[in-house]
């Protein structure tokens, strides 16, 4: 049979010195009970367990009020509570495979935590930037406008264009 040996902070801090660490994102709803003065002890909160895991924050955006896509149910006081809106917010942060699993553990366990989210992502900023069109001045080559090439129809029917017709056609849409 084998022992089960605990293991001292000290031993799990060498533990996690020698893991490969990763850089990932939490995003995350708060119920929208929760009032807008308490909103940062309560991202407080959520930093305070990840530096418990041994996480180190990159990046982060405080929590904006949305409405929801769908309405989400959460157990509170022994019954579900339904809401169409929350604060959702996000935080990049380094930490090593495990700890980002006991953080989204720890953060199930909350009551003021709607939904959580974890994903791998990278340390580079990933935030869509809005891209102008260049503008087009007197000096930019455009396209000549496309004419229709004529048809010639007699009593609604449609008749053949000789080649000599469509040549002369052609002739007066290409800009010399």
């Amino acid at each position: 049979m084998a022992e089960e040996i605990e293991k001292t902070g000290e031993e799990m801090d060498e533990d996690i010195d020698g893991a490969e660490s990763r850089v990932y994102e939490l995003s995350y709803l708060i119920v929208p009970t929760v009032k807008v003065d308490d909103l940062e002890s309560e991202v407080a909160k959520i930093k305070a367990v990840l530096a418990e895991v041994h996480g180190t924050v990159i990046s982060e955006d405080a929590p904006k009020d949305i409405e929801l896509s769908y309405e989400m149910r959460k157990g509170q006081g022994g019954k579900y509570e339904k809401f169409n809106r929350a604060y959702f917010g996000w935080i990049k942060f380094e930490a090593i495979g495990g700890s980002a699993v006991a953080l989204g553990v720890e953060l199930k366990k909350s009551d003021t935590i709607l939904r959580s989210l974890i994903i791998k992502t990278v340390r580079e900023s990933t935030l869509a930037t809005m891209r102008i069109a260049p503008q087009l001045d007197s000096t930019t080559p455009t396209a000549a406008p496309v004419k229709k090439m004529p048809v010639k129809r007699v009593e609604g029917k449609s008749v053949p264009v000789s080649e000599a017709e469509l040549d002369k056609s052609i002739k007066e849409l290409v800009v010399e």
